[in-house]
């Protein structure tokens, strides 16, 4: 007998896109550097991550510690510097069970940025991960989004140490 899916309503793609007062290079710099991600992280998730990792290309490897402090290995599987970078988390050691974070940037000046930052748990195959995914909706995208933004605008309006 075939397995019933009691998830069909439910989207497993959460998108959330909002325009930046900072130029792409600097907001960029934010994703890409995983020890700057708990400063934006808008879902309280990410506690730390050591300094050194910043992604460069699709293959990279970052390794974040979560707020309950369990490790997270984060394999980028999508990159275009200052533009595009994509993980697939999973445990140490572990194949990724199949959902994705992505963020994409698009410069709109050279202080303007339009940032779409996307879940994607279509291919999130382990059931135990499921309410969690559920959680992960648009909303608390951009809750990382709004942080991010503040964090990018606060660094353009900071006074330079002198």
């Amino acid at each position: 007998m075939a397995e019933i899916d009691t998830d069909v309503d439910v989207p497993r793609v959460a998108t959330a896109t909002r325009e930046i007062a900072a130029g792409a290079a600097e907001i960029f710099e934010l994703i890409a550097d995983p020890a700057q991600q708990p400063r934006w992280d808008g879902n309280d998730n990410l506690a730390r991550a050591a300094d050194g990792q910043r992604v460069q290309a699709v293959g990279d490897v970052f390794v974040m510690t979560t707020t309950k402090g369990a490790t997270r290995e984060n394999r980028i599987v999508e990159f275009e510097e200052g533009r595009l970078v994509a993980w697939l988390p999973s445990e140490p050691g572990e194949p990724p069970p199949g959902h994705l974070w992505r963020w994409q940037l698009e410069p709109l000046d050279d202080t303007h940025t339009r940032v779409t930052h996307t879940y994607d748990w279509s291919g999130l195959t382990d059931e135990k991960r499921f309410e969690r995914a559920r959680w992960t909706t648009a909303e608390r995208l951009t809750a990382s989004m709004d942080r991010l933004a503040a964090v990018a605008e606060k660094q353009l309006t900071a006074p330079e140490d002198t």
